[in-house]
């Protein structure tokens, strides 16, 4: 079951300690006004910083890109609730918009397994 990091969405900045899939890191999180968006740095316990800056979308994971030893391994997701992919606004992350952490056997789990016994036919017109 995937994790949700505790949000506060009342704050325009704050910063938040989790313990996930074994490794504690600090989630920085600040508003900005100017751009109307969300920003993401994910910190080690000593407050150096893994990653830093990253706007947060919905939807979509804010660390795609981003491999490094000190984060767990698995996928942070964006997620909004409803049907909406608008960005959370000011007010809506941790409520309406959640941040989720999937360890790597809960992806591996969701994917199919290939059936190494399938036969696969090719036609070539």
């Amino acid at each position: 079951m995937s994790l949700v990091i505790p949000l506060r969405p009342s704050l325009l900045r704050y910063q938040t300690r989790q313990q996930v899939d074994g490794v504690e890191l600090i989630y920085d999180l600040q508003w900005r006004e100017r751009v109307q968006s969300w920003y993401l740095s994910v910190l080690l316990p000593n407050e150096t910083p893994i990653i830093t800056g990253r706007r947060i979308v919905s939807n979509w994971s804010p660390l795609l890109r981003f491999v490094s030893s000190s984060l767990p391994d698995g996928i942070y997701l964006v997620v909004r609730q409803g049907d909406s992919d608008q960005d959370p606004g000011r007010d809506e992350l941790g409520t309406n918009v959640l941040l989720q952490f999937m360890a790597r056997a809960e992806l591996d789990a969701l994917l199919p397994v290939p059936n190494v016994n399938a036969v696969t036919r090719v036609v070539i017109a």
